[in-house]
């Protein structure tokens, strides 16, 4: 595998997706027992992010090592996705919704707007007047947005 290159191999495309899918399904699976907040105290935490602000090295590295740490930023992050979170909540925190969302960004399609993806705008319209409608029970949700 290409260390990080920019326009990878299907077998490195392949292998990085792997790699980061079983990340996600590992965090996904053992989100009900997430800490709805860092773990970390002030300094720890500080101490983090002073190590993520190094410069990058100078050739690649260690798509492992790289996922181990992302893991630990994610660890000392505001845990949105998970039951222990009743606030505010910038992303759905699904599975489904995130690989939609990875289509979405790996085919680099404006999926929100219809002027220049007519269809992937009318299929998030679709999901949010089903939910509207079918999850939540509003009230006219089937008609035009």
């Amino acid at each position: 595998m290409h260390l990080f290159p920019l326009e990878p191999d299907r077998a490195s495309m392949t292998e990085m997706g792997r790699l980061v899918l079983d990340r996600v399904v590992d965090r996904t699976e053992n989100l009900a027992a997430r800490p709805a907040s860092s773990p970390l105290s002030p300094r720890a935490e500080s101490e983090l992010v002073e190590s993520f602000l190094a410069p990058p090295p100078a050739r690649g590295g260690d798509l492992k090592a790289l996922l181990a740490r992302l893991d630990e930023a994610a660890d000392c992050a505001l845990e949105t996705a998970g039951p222990g979170h009743l606030a505010y909540i910038p992303g759905s925190g699904l599975y489904s919704a995130a690989l939609a969302e990875f289509y979405n960004r790996a085919v680099n399609r404006y999926g929100g707007l219809a002027s220049v993806a007519p269809a992937f705008a009318a299929l998030e319209e679709s999901v949010i007047r089903w939910m509207a409608r079918d999850v939540c029970g509003l009230p006219g949700a089937a008609a035009a947005c």
